[in-house]
Formats: C-alpha cells, sequence, structure tokens
C-alpha cells in the first residue's frame, strides 16, 4: 500500500508541474518531462502489484492493506497506459 500511495503522490506531483509548465510554452520540455514521469508512474505501479499480490498470496496475514495497494497499482497502471496511448494517437492525428 505504500508504494500505492508514492505513485498516487508522484501523479499529483506530475500534474502540479504539468500545470507549472504550461506556462512557459515549450511543450517539448513539457512532453519530455511527463515522459518521465510516466515511466516512473508505471515502474510503481507495478511494483505496486507486484507488492500487494505476494501481500495477498501470503497466508496468515490480513489482507485488507494488501488488497488496496493491488488495486491502486493496477488503476494506477491503467492511468498510465491511458495517458501515453493518448498522447501516442493526438501525435498521429497532429
Amino acid at each position: 500500500m505504500v508504494v500505492g500511495i508514492i505513485v498516487l503522490l508522484t501523479s499529483t506531483m506530475s500534474l502540479v508541474v504539468q500545470a507549472s509548465m504550461l506556462r512557459t510554452g515549450d511543450y517539448a520540455a513539457i512532453g519530455a518531462i511527463l515522459g518521465v514521469f510516466a515511466l516512473v508512474q508505471g515502474v510503481l505501479a507495478l511494483a505496486a502489484i507486484v507488492c500487494g499480490s505476494i501481500g495477498l498470496a501470503m497466508r496468515g496475514r490480513a489482507k485488507g492493506t494488501a488488497g488496496v495497494g493491488l488495486g491502486i497499482g493496477v488503476t494506477a497502471l491503467w492511468a498510465v497506459l491511458g495517458s501515453v496511448f493518448y498522447g501516442s494517437l493526438v501525435q498521429m492525428l497532429a
């Protein structure tokens, strides 16, 4: 669950950085920085999925925290993949 929370904080940080960089008008730099954030978020989301799955597979332990971490990881990975595909689609159509 801790890794999942870090993913959520990273996602919020990327939105703040994107909003602050929009004032510069340098869209190439914005794209590069958001690409780095997407990569970091994807790796953290995969780590949350792995850790949550391991936590759910362990016997004799509470499953709630592991389930929440797994859910956050899956949702974050879905959001990262969606944003990457959306960005690619926009570039193809432009």
